[in-house]
């Protein structure tokens, strides 16, 4: 037995195999993953200071443009709020530059947790349909539902399954 798989021509357990199938999916598409975080990252934090910086300049009083913490507010997350009111009298009114200095860091961490979780779950959700798409092919090699079949049999079922032609290559079969 190697990782999880049997010799050639003995079971596999079909759970067994895709956990190992998922695995190193996730592991292959890791790099790719990061790059996608990073970017999305990138994108909604400089679009955030735009709109924040847009906000200014459409709300704010006076030649520099300020709001009040209340005004701020309404415009704001709890965390970014919170990071504006550490070490500053609540009353006095704000202008960009300060309100970005101190908000900044809720600003990318909030955009870190959002991208982080709409990744994972976009991720998920692509697993899931594959998930279902194997199974549909596993059940030609085990008809019965025993969770199991014989390796060859398993191979067969999947160079053959319609459904998975638009993710298994197989060389032999090109052209």
């Amino acid at each position: 037995e190697r990782g999880g798989h049997q010799a050639k021509g003995e079971e596999i357990d079909l759970e067994a195999l895709w956990a190992a199938l998922e695995h190193h999916v996730k592991q292959t598409l890791r790099p790719e993953l990061k790059i996608v975080f990073s970017t999305r990252c990138s994108n909604l934090f400089e679009a955030s200071k735009s709109s924040y910086r847009a906000m200014f300049q459409r709300l704010g009083h006076g030649p520099s443009k300020q709001l009040s913490p209340a005004t701020v507010a309404g415009h704001v997350t709890p965390d970014i709020m919170s990071s504006l009111l550490k070490g500053r009298n609540e009353q006095d009114p704000v202008g960009f530059d300060e309100f970005w200095r101190l908000a900044e860091g809720a600003v990318r961490d909030g955009i870190k947790q959002q991208v982080r979780s709409t990744v994972k779950s976009e991720l998920s959700g692509v697993l899931d349909s594959w998930r279902k798409r194997f199974f549909a092919a596993f059940l030609r090699a085990d008809p019965a539902g025993v969770g199991t079949a014989l390796r060859r049999d398993v191979a067969e079922a999947l160079r053959h399954a319609p459904e998975l032609a638009d993710l298994l290559f197989f060389p032999d079969q090109a052209g």
